[in-house]
């Protein structure tokens, strides 16, 4: 639980989580209005909007406060879940493949601003419910990737090379700061309580996902 975490924090918190996902369905309405022929934007977020929010819902039911952290059971299910899905989405139905292309590579590295709600891990540490040791990397982590995002999306909306290169580095940045937070969080056993466990449990996934995406339309490029 969230212990003697303030409240208000706390609900800011969930406000993140619930709008930070709300991103995503508003970029896909732009990348279906670039087609040719265009996709109703209104019917790719509503679409996209019903599937992230059934996510939310299946995760909140794996990660409900009596559960306490995130079982062992589950995290297999959180992590690697939503990558085999969003890979089969991609690779079996054209129209997504599609519509994921429509959206411009700044519009990807500028999503990944949200990642600054990670440096509530500090506030979560301040409190004494998680460690200190895998807050710092794992929120110092987070922010740094979240504060260059905006740089990096400028950078990419030129469209040239060095944009791109940039993107490309940042991308990897933040898979690269994924990686060594898992690791530290395996090395001390942190366990996360509820509400910060939705952090691990469905905006990593979210932002692993994007990054993917980011990818693939470098790829593309």
């Amino acid at each position: 639980m969230a212990g003697s975490v303030p409240v208000p924090l706390v609900v800011l918190f969930l406000g993140a989580v619930v709008a930070i996902p709300a991103l995503v369905p508003a970029a896909l309405a732009a990348g279906a209005r670039r087609l040719e022929p265009p996709l109703p934007p209104g019917r790719v977020a509503l679409a996209a909007g019903v599937v992230l929010a059934a996510w939310l819902v299946l995760v909140l039911g794996l990660v409900a406060p009596e559960r306490g952290a995130l079982g062992t059971a589950a995290a297999p299910v959180l992590f690697l879940g939503p990558l085999v899905l969003g890979a089969a989405g991609v690779g079996l139905l054209p129209v997504v493949r599609r519509t994921l292309l429509g959206v411009p590579l700044a519009t990807l590295v500028r999503l990944q601003s949200s990642r600054v709600v990670g440096g509530l891990f500090l506030a979560w540490a301040a409190f004494g419910a998680v460690p200190w040791r895998f807050a710092l990397i794992a929120g110092l982590g987070d922010v740094l990737v979240g504060v260059t995002a905006p740089f990096a999306a400028r950078a990419a909306a030129r469209g040239d090379r060095t944009g791109r290169r940039i993107a490309l580095g940042h991308t990897l940045l933040g898979l690269l700061d994924f990686a060594v937070a898992i690791g530290t969080a395996m090395a001390t056993r942190a366990a996360l309580p509820w509400p910060i466990i939705l952090i691990p449990g469905f905006l990593v996934p979210l932002a692993i996902l994007l990054h993917a995406w980011t990818l693939l339309v470098l790829r593309r490029g």
